[in-house]
């Protein structure tokens, strides 16, 4: 027994030092950006009485992240519920599914997330998570996630000037267009403008498609207080659907397998996500640190949802499984011009404490 005394003794010494370590450090989090949709106009994470998450423009390009669900991989309580490269996103925060027409916003007004959003001219992600979505008048348990556009910059030596190509994520292949500035007297003219093209070519075969998008954000500084703020974005997607892997009855399914989809035959369409989304808003600044808001926005959504998929055994009456002799049923899904129209305003106008 003696003879294991200086290991237990070291053990024991290096739990002691984990124990200290783990009592002095403070993780800090040190995000300077506001949460947009939180009541507090100029409150960084840091201080915010909320828990929040926020990704922002730096990270997005590091990451190369095209959708809400790339954005969110560093967050270990953000998850897929439905990861198809072909459809839109659906995520789980801390085991509770997002409603993507209920729990979405952008710039700050609630949106329709049924559809493919795409992120080059967005500045940043938020996410609010659990009861903390009740800052923006949700009580959904996962909380929500808000999307925050790019705007002008706010002085001429800060002007944007971006083209970025890349390739990866199968043979997929883009180019973005980043332009931005001030102009007229005083400078009180902002613009930024986004382009951005992508022929889509993921790591699963027979799943090609394209995507395209025109954004433009400007602003008009009224006066010393008051400052009009408008955006517009037009976005279009089309891309052959994937088949998800759900042939296996009681057995669990091995590793996708890429070149596996049954989705592209002869006969099969792609699917179609066409966007039109704008808001404008006023901003006067008060006595007192306060910051009276109007806000209007307005979404239009045209959707032809399209998939060829493999379901089931007809013949045996098995619909999870393959047939006896491996062969499967296939099925053509199609919901042809679906369409979808919000129109949301702050009103009253919006009152928020500049801190």
């Amino acid at each position: 027994m003696a003879h294991h005394l200086p290991t237990i003794a070291c053990h024991a010494l290096l739990l002691a030092s984990a124990s200290a370590l783990a009592q002095n450090n403070t993780v800090l989090i040190t995000s300077p950006a506001s949460q947009q949709v939180s009541g507090f106009e100029n409150l960084s994470l840091r201080e915010a009485p909320f828990s929040a998450t926020n990704v922002d423009n730096a990270t997005l390009r590091d990451l190369g992240a095209q959708r809400i669900s790339e954005a969110l991989r560093l967050d270990s309580s953000v998850t897929d519920s439905y990861n198809s490269p072909a459809y839109w996103d659906m995520l789980s925060v801390r085991g509770f599914m997002l409603d993507n027409r209920y729990n979405y916003r952008r710039e700050g007004l609630p949106i329709n997330a049924e559809t493919m959003i795409a992120m080059d001219n967005k500045e940043r992600i938020e996410l609010f998570k659990g009861t903390s979505g009740i800052q923006a008048g949700t009580s959904a348990p996962g909380g929500i996630a808000n999307y925050v556009v790019k705007r002008p910059p706010n002085s001429i030596e800060s002007s944007v000037r971006s083209l970025t190509l890349s390739y990866g994520n199968g043979n997929n292949s883009s180019v973005a267009l980043d332009v931005g500035g001030r102009y007229g007297e005083n400078n009180a003219f902002g613009y930024r403008v986004n382009a951005a093209y992508e022929n889509l070519n993921p790591y699963v075969q027979n799943a090609k498609g394209h995507r395209q998008l025109l954004a433009l954000a400007m602003d008009w500084r009224i006066n010393a207080n008051t400052r009009l703020e408008w955006e517009i974005e037009t976005s279009s997607r089309q891309q052959m659907g994937v088949n998800a892997a759900s042939m296996t009855g009681n057995t669990l399914p091995s590793p996708v397998y890429g070149k596996n989809n049954f989705s592209r035959q002869s006969w099969s369409v792609p699917g179609v996500f066409d966007g039109l989304t704008g808001s404008i808003r006023l901003k006067h600044r008060l006595d007192n640190g306060w910051m009276w808001t109007t806000q209007v926005g307005a979404q239009r959504l045209k959707t032809d949802d399209r998939l060829s998929y493999a379901y089931g055994c007809y013949a045996e009456g098995n619909y999870d499984r393959f047939c006896s002799d491996k062969t499967f049923d296939l099925y053509d899904y199609r919901s042809e011009n679906e369409r979808a129209f919000l129109a949301l305003a702050k009103v009253p106008p919006h009152l928020s404490l500049m801190t």
